[in-house]
């Protein structure tokens, strides 16, 4: 297992995705001593269906054990409890070349991918866990799933642990045309009952574009009188329909060197701007 994993890495690092590239560089010299055998007369690396049987014999347990293994990991880099940790979550999209099973075609990214999951820690930039996921953006309840498992882990290592969540807006809600079927208030509403502050992402719409009129209009007046960028920022409460409570809102009102408007809202369960640890 140990030797089909190092080949299947080396090769991916440089470049050779397939594994039918594996019949091609069973027997070159530089893999070979990359996987401890010799260069030369060493035994052969693994063929394609050798490699094709370890990768489709991964199984939903297997996936969470590796993703649970790189938590540990993660906690096993500090040598004392830190203060707090920040989750930084966002998904990416890993291309594919055909129809693999749930893989799906991605509007945003323009190609058929899947849209893996990742969780650094945002003051140190460590990897806490990557989750391999089909190629659709992950619903409110998909999220809350891998969020629970996460905080109970690093509450049982670090009792007294800070836990901050920082995302972009799909993790907080979708736009209306698409939010009923995806995202809405499970996040915040996780959040607030096991005291994890969050600040993610919300997608502007008619209501908060109101909300926001004088600072952005505020902020063109100053532009047209110094022609320097100008950013304005303000807060205030706003509740969705589908939210259970009204929550903060940051507004960014910014006008960029060229003159365009650059508006930005931001959710929070933080009561002040000020740090909370």
């Amino acid at each position: 297992m140990g030797d089909l994993i190092s080949q299947r890495v080396f090769q991916i690092a440089c470049a050779y995705e397939d594994a039918n590239d594996c019949n091609a560089l069973r027997e070159d010299p530089a893999f070979k001593a990359a996987c401890d055998r010799l260069p030369i007369s060493g035994a052969p690396l693994a063929s394609q269906p050798t490699m094709s049987r370890l990768e489709n014999g991964i199984r939903r347990r297997d996936l969470y054990r590796i993703a649970k293994a790189l938590v540990d990991g993660f906690i096993a880099s500090y040598d004392k409890p830190p203060v707090a940790v920040v989750l930084d979550i966002d998904d990416t999209d890993d291309e594919v070349h055909g129809k693999q099973q749930l893989s799906f075609f991605n509007g945003y990214y323009n190609e058929r991918c899947y849209c893996p999951l990742h969780i650094y820690e945002g003051r140190t930039g460590r990897l806490i866990t990557t989750l391999l996921r089909p190629g659709a953006r992950p619903t409110g309840k998909q999220i809350v799933s891998i969020l629970k498992r996460l905080v109970k882990i690093l509450r049982e290592a670090w009792p007294d642990v800070g836990i901050y969540l920082r995302g972009d807006g799909h993790f907080s809600c979708l736009p209306a045309a698409t939010a009923a079927a995806q995202a809405g208030p499970e996040v915040h509403d996780f959040c607030d009952e096991q005291a994890v502050y969050f600040m993610l992402g919300q997608t502007g719409n008619a209501r908060l574009a109101q909300r926001g009129h004088a600072l952005i209009e505020q902020a063109k007046a100053r532009y047209r009188e110094t022609g320097q960028p100008v950013q304005l920022f303000a807060s205030f409460d706003y509740q969705a329909t589908t939210w259970a409570v009204p929550r903060r809102i940051i507004y960014k009102a910014e006008i960029t060197a060229s003159g365009q408007a650059n508006t930005r809202f931001v959710v929070t369960n933080l009561k002040s701007s000020q740090p909370s640890f």
